[in-house]
């Protein structure tokens, strides 16, 4: 778990890093409209990725056996 979290977190760190140099680029290029659209899909795409990942853990939550809190289960 805590490996995923940390992938998750360098995937949002790239993307981040990347969001703000093509915004960089799309200001100094004068292309406000394009930046707006690109970062528009880009918030959708991390959103669903988001929401993805929630339903993978709830999904996993819900499996008898393992639980993410590292308690047992009761029999």
């Amino acid at each position: 778990m805590a490996m995923n979290t940390l992938y998750n977190a360098n995937v949002q760190n790239a993307i981040s890093e990347i969001t703000k140099n093509i915004g960089t680029y799309l200001m100094q290029s004068g292309m406000q409209d394009t930046l707006h659209k690109s970062l528009s899909q880009i918030s959708s795409s991390m959103s669903k990725l988001a929401l993805g990942n929630m339903a993978k853990a709830l999904e996993s939550a819900d499996t008898p056996g393992n639980r993410t809190d590292g308690a047992k289960d009761k029999k």
